[in-house]
């Protein structure tokens, strides 16, 4: 579609690093449009893993934590509708934020979904990560999804105990399609925080299984929106994937688009009420480690079933809510491919999910590791 395609002015955060002193690299291999969850493009191929070449990097922006994790770059940007920063940050085994809804401007980027998308930083530690969502936070002017002009130092918790947190789980949610070293991974994770000082508490959130639902109708019809020309002109051109996805949004109707949209209204109010007895939930990031290119399946209880919806059951809380997640490695599996935990916060306080993140990560040192060369 746009394989010719150069844009004539930079987005507002890469003028944001640029001026900052960020030296840009080039640009990576993303997923088309940034609307699925391989990166197999079809102008460029599919991104390895570099933990194993022959595995997927999952997507959208997959070639982003594919170039942190060999150590190409020191960071590198994602968007995330619905989990393109943290996704490809879990199998790569880097460090990925989806910063709070308008906490960092897209002006600028071609979007996926106006009221889903954020753009946050891939990096392979807790301080660098914090260090650059620094320099790409703040309000922009000519942005309407732009919000707070919060200029915080995200760095500042770091390094402090984790003594008052209390860490929400979902048990109504948590480990019912995960891999086995996925589950064992994440639930020694849980032990290390209770080690640390933090307390576990149980929470339930009534109707979560409509998350997804009402996440992906936004998605699609919002996507189908911006690219109406595109679709009616150029249908072709697309990758099947993602041109099915758009006809998709063209047969949902406008009814449907509020319903969800009422949904995720809901489901921010039933979070801040939540965050009231908790600072963040834990999840998995992802129910699997890397699978083979190709072959976008896994074993779930003795069956075979596609990656790629599972792939939503836990990253989509924080765009359907607009709340800020933070990607960071907590194990391998047997194969020794990463495994990822998410933290959910409230709404802009990235600073929190960073304090619990660099514990855990001083803790275990899982950054220190590099593909290939343990």
């Amino acid at each position: 579609m746009w394989k010719d395609h150069i844009s004539k002015e930079d987005a507002a955060v890469i003028s944001k690093l640029k001026k900052s002193g960020a030296v840009i690299l080039g640009k990576t291999n993303l997923h088309e449009f940034a609307s699925g969850a391989t990166t197999d493009s079809p102008l460029f191929g599919a991104s390895h893993n570099p933990w194993d070449p022959e595995r997927f990097c999952c997507g959208s922006s997959g070639g982003s934590a594919a170039s942190i994790a060999n150590g190409t770059a020191l960071g590198a940007l994602g968007t995330d509708t619905g989990g393109s920063v943290r996704l490809p940050s879990s199998v790569c085994g880097v460090v990925g934020m989806r910063p709070t809804y308008g906490k960092v401007s897209i002006k600028g980027i071609a979007p996926l979904s106006y009221s889903l998308d954020a753009c946050g930083p891939i990096t392979r530690n807790i301080m660098d990560n914090a260090v650059m969502l620094n320099v790409l936070a703040g309000r922009e002017s000519s942005d309407p999804s732009s919000g707070r002009g919060d200029a915080a130092d995200h760095t500042k918790r770091l390094g402090q105990d984790l003594r008052k947190l209390r860490v929400g789980i979902l048990p109504d949610v948590l480990f019912k399609s995960d891999q086995p070293d996925v589950e064992a991974a994440v639930k020694k994770a849980m032990d290390a925080f209770c080690s640390l000082g933090a307390e576990i508490v149980e929470c339930h959130i009534e109707n979560l299984e409509l998350m997804v639902k009402a996440w992906y109708t936004v998605d699609v019809i919002e996507s189908s929106a911006w690219h109406q020309r595109h679709t009616r002109e150029q249908l072709k051109d697309f990758g099947r994937d993602v041109r099915a996805m758009l006809l998709a949004g063209e047969m949902l109707s406008g009814v449907d688009y509020v319903q969800a949209q009422r949904y995720r209204r809901w489901l921010r109010q039933e979070f801040d009420k939540q965050f009231e007895k908790v600072d963040f939930f834990l999840f998995p990031t992802l129910p699997t480690t890397a699978v083979k290119i190709g072959d976008y399946t896994i074993d779930v209880n003795g069956e075979r079933v596609d990656i790629l919806p599972l792939t939503c059951t836990y990253v989509c809380f924080a765009p359907a809510a607009g709340l800020p997640a933070l990607q960071l490695p907590c194990g391998r599996d047997r194969d020794g491919m990463p495994v990822g935990m998410m933290l959910l916060g409230s709404a802009f306080h990235e600073d929190i999910l960073y304090q619990a993140g660099y514990a855990f990560e001083q803790m275990y040192s899982l950054y220190k590791e590099l593909p290939g060369l343990n």
